[in-house]
């Protein structure tokens, strides 16, 4: 790194998330995304949650920016779709 080991500080990013879960059937989910403004000032929350059948599980997840930089997945729905065989 040119600046040394403060440039290497400027590179850690850090993300928080955290879940509940309902009789194994129903998960609520949320997080936060941090990134140092000299390595591209990403910051986003996302909220999801997830339904769990016998074999199957649906996530649905959120996210939305709180920063001044856009992110590609800014203000969109994602899901997936997970089976246990």
């Amino acid at each position: 790194a040119p600046d040394g080991f403060s440039e290497e500080l400027k590179e850690v990013t850090w993300a928080l998330g955290a879940e509940y879960r309902f009789r194994e059937a129903f998960m609520l989910r949320s997080g936060y995304f941090n990134e140092s403004p000299e390595k591209g000032a990403r910051k986003y929350f996302t909220l999801g949650a997830g339904f769990k059948f016998k074999s199957a599980q649906i996530d649905l997840s959120y996210l939305f920016s709180t920063s001044q930089v856009k992110n590609p997945l800014e203000n969109t729905l994602r899901f997936s779709l997970t089976f246990n065989f």
